[in-house]
């Protein structure tokens, strides 16, 4: 670049000092004319070493950026599976509790059907909807319980009732 610059700036000064003479035959063949020929001929060729250089360093920057974008593709791909991991890993965990809740839910159900006991506690081992639905559905088999013990003392006083109406008729019948 250096020696360009001074072919060139040499090449200038002839110029500015000639101006349009340099067109003629005779400055050609004067010592200023082969001096420019030879500045021209240096300049061009400093121009071409130039022009590949800036070709090679060309290259060389597109190889590099292109070797940093291919890696960031990699990082991103990468980072990408990542978060992909950790989404299908929560949404494992929930659908995992999820499902537990509405076993234990279904198992409680079960076993209240199975040996008729509307004073068991269904218990998710959880804080959510179902938890919360569970929760409901014992306020309602507890409330259940309660109209149904209530209703058998009522049958037995009922029964005690009748027993003793019964017995107080066969009394009456007996002294007519």
């Amino acid at each position: 670049i250096e020696k360009y610059h001074t072919a060139s700036s040499l090449r200038f000064d002839i110029l500015k000092h000639y101006k349009t003479a340099i067109l003629s035959n005779e400055f050609k063949e004067s010592i200023d004319g082969k001096k420019l020929t030879e500045l021209n001929a240096k300049a061009t060729e400093s121009y071409f070493k130039i022009e590949e250089l800036v070709k090679m360093l060309t290259e060389t920057l597109e190889t590099y950026e292109f070797s940093m974008l291919e890696k960031a593709k990699i990082s991103g791909l990468i980072f990408a599976g990542i978060i992909l991991l950790v989404a299908i890993s929560i949404f494992i965990y929930i659908n995992h509790s999820i499902r537990n809740a509405i076993n234990k839910a279904i198992m409680g159900c079960q076993y209240i059907s199975a040996h008729k006991d509307l004073h068991y506690v269904i218990q998710t081992g959880s804080n959510d909807e179902i938890a919360q639905i569970t929760n409901v559905m014992n306020q309602l088999l507890s409330q259940l319980a309660h109209a149904l013990d209530d209703a058998k003392k009522t049958a037995i006083e009922n029964a005690a009732v009748s027993e003793e109406l019964s017995s107080t008729s066969m009394q009456i019948g007996i002294r007519i």
